[in-house]
């Protein structure tokens, strides 16, 4: 079942300083969601209670408040890790 996960990029962890990408909302029922580091990862999508989550339309509105928030990332540092990690989703056409 396909489905269109709303507000799918996230801010993450107990500092919420990661960046991701959930690809499963289970939100509504159990409180966590499955969030991807990087697009196509060998390994499962790591499960986080949406307390320790910040949600954000788009990728652009992640890199402002992570660049705000940290100083581990440029608002273009930032754009650059979720183009190089999410490939998929910066492509034109």
């Amino acid at each position: 079942m396909n489905h269109k996960i709303d507000k799918p990029w996230v801010a993450f962890g107990i500092f919420k300083s990661s960046m991701g990408k959930i690809v499963e909302d289970n939100s509504s029922v159990n409180s966590n969601v499955h969030i991807l580091y990087i697009e196509g990862q060998i390994y499962p999508p790591e499960i986080w209670d949406i307390r320790y989550i910040i949600r954000f339309d788009t990728p652009k509105e992640l890199a402002g408040y992570i660049s705000g928030y940290t100083d581990d990332y440029t608002y273009d540092g930032a754009m650059q890790y979720l183009r190089d990690n999410f490939p998929g989703d910066f492509k034109k056409g």
